[in-house]
This record gives structure tokens, C-alpha cells and sequence, in this order.
């Protein structure tokens, strides 16, 4: 079983990153590389493979569905697991994310001092 240790987020509003941020690095002691669209990520995937990926749905230049799509085509990206952040939980995109591969799908706002240890619990559950 692998340990989860980094995570790249992909949220474009600066102020729900900053705080995740915090939230992971200080409080999960996670290794945590922010960036803020779905293209700065793809520009830059071959060169951080990190262990989840933690994507806002709604995104400016592409949804993080697509985005999902676009790092499953890599081979090197195509395996590490991906939880989605989302103020609209409804039971149809859960299930939608869910078939495009998201291992699951966090309720924003989230609570920052449990944020890490609640991907920490998902991340372990899919592994195990």
C-alpha cells in the first residue's frame, strides 16, 4: 500500500488554494503543489507525478472532468487517483465523476482542520 504523501491541487480561486494549502502542508504535512487551471497543470504533468490529485470541477478553461480526461490519456499520469472538490453535490455528477474515474468527491466549503485526514481515509480506503 502507498503512502499519500503529495498532492497536487487544482483550484482556481486563490482564496479556497491558499486556505486547502495551509490546510494540507501545515496541518497533514503533505507535499503540495498548487495550480490554478487545468492548462498550467498539462504543460507542466510530466514532470510532477504526485501520489492523489485534488481537482476543483469547476474550472476557466476546462472543467476538471475534462481535465481527469486529459490526465488519464498520459501514461505516467493515467494511475494516480483523483478526488474532486465541488459545491454542487448532486447525486448525478458524483456518479458522473465517479465513472470518469475520481476515486471520490469532497463537499466544498470543506473543513480545513480535517481536510487532510479526510483525503488521508479516502486515499487508504481505495488502496486497501
Amino acid at each position: 500500500m502507498n503512502d499519500l504523501r503529495t498532492i497536487i491541487l487544482v483550484e482556481d480561486d486563490p482564496d479556497i488554494a491558499i486556505l486547502a494549502q495551509l490546510a494540507l502542508t501545515e496541518i497533514g504535512g503533505f507535499e503540495v503543489t498548487h495550480y490554478g487551471s487545468g492548462p498550467a497543470l498539462l504543460e507542466d504533468s510530466a514532470a510532477i507525478v504526485p501520489d492523489l490529485y485534488l481537482l476543483d470541477y469547476r474550472l476557466p478553461d476546462m472543467t476538471g472532468e475534462e481535465l481527469l480526461a486529459r490526465l488519464r490519456e498520459d501514461p505516467q499520469s493515467a494511475a494516480v487517483p483523483a478526488i474532486f472538490m465541488t459545491a454542487s453535490l448532486m447525486p448525478d455528477r458524483i456518479k458522473a465523476l465517479k465513472v470518469a474515474g475520481a476515486m471520490d468527491v469532497i463537499a466544498k466549503p470543506f473543513d480545513p482542520l480535517t481536510l487532510a485526514d479526510e483525503l488521508r481515509a479516502r486515499f487508504r480506503n481505495a488502496q486497501s
